[in-house]
Formats: structure tokens, C-alpha cells, sequence
């Protein structure tokens, strides 16, 4: 499932949606002053969530049009939704707060096939020579008999 993200009058919500645990998803989120004047902001980590990890400096200081990159990783460690906030405060400019909600579910998957090692046949070989590896599908799970 691809991460979302939505916007309402309670602020922004970013959902990573449903990953296995021990997999993870990171997204990087650009900071912009898109003012004409310098601006610092306090970046404020709301709920702590060992599920979660935020690299963010706690105060970023941005001349006119510089940016800062924030990211936020997801890597479920419980089964179940998981939550945080990040709330960004503009200093002398209450116009200018927001608070971005991300969240994710984590999920055990009873049977999976994890194929990310497995051996790959070399790409210099022919489709269907002797030496290529021919590719292997998971059976059915009806054929699995759990």
C-alpha cells in the first residue's frame, strides 16, 4: 500500500500505511521559507513512538527561499496503528503553525515468501538457454495445506 497524505482544518495527515514489521518506509519532507525576510521555526515531536523516528533539528533557522529536509521513518515494531505529530511553530508569525499527523499500521504476515536474496541468473544469459535459472513461483495457498 502507497503512503497517503490529506489536508483539513485540523492540519495534515501523512498515512504510510500498512507495512510488515521490521520493514521500514522513509519519506523526506522539505522545510522552505518561501518569505522575503529570515524566519526560524521550532520543530516539536508530539507523543513519543518507538515505531517512529524523526531527524529534525528542534529549532531551523532559514534565510528567504532556503530550505531544510526533514525526514521521517516508519518502522513498526508492534503490530497494530501507530502515531505521531510533528508540530512546526514559526516564531513572531502565529499565521504560520501547523502540525502534521503521520501514522502507519503494522502487521505480521502469517505465511510470506521473501525472495529480496534469493540468486539472480546472470543478465548476459538468453531466456531459456541451459545455463539460465528458470523462475520460480510460490504454489497456491490451497496447495500449502496450513
Amino acid at each position: 500500500q502507497l503512503p497517503t497524505s490529506t489536508s483539513d482544518d485540523s492540519g495534515a495527515l501523512f498515512n504510510y500505511g500498512r507495512l510488515q514489521l521490521s520493514r521500514s518506509h522513509m519519506v523526506d519532507f522539505t522545510l522552505v521559507n518561501d518569505g522575503v525576510i529570515p524566519a526560524t521555526a521550532r520543530c516539536e515531536v508530539r507523543g513519543r513512538n518507538p515505531n517512529f523516528s524523526v531527524t529534525c533539528p528542534s529549532t531551523v533557522s532559514l534565510a528567504p527561499k532556503e530550505s531544510q529536509r526533514v525526514e521521517i521513518r516508519y518502522q513498526p515494531r508492534t503490530e497494530g496503528e501507530h502515531e505521531i505529530s510533528l508540530r512546526i511553530n514559526t516564531q513572531h508569525n502565529p499565521f504560520e503553525d501547523t502540525t502534521i499527523r503521520f501514522k502507519g499500521e503494522g502487521y505480521v504476515e502469517d505465511v510470506c515468501w521473501d525472495l529480496q536474496d534469493a540468486p539472480q541468473a546472470p543478465r548476459d544469459m538468453e531466456p531459456g538457454s541451459p545455463g539460465r535459472m528458470q523462475a520460480m513461483h510460490p504454489p497456491p495457498p490451497d496447495e500449502l495445506e496450513l
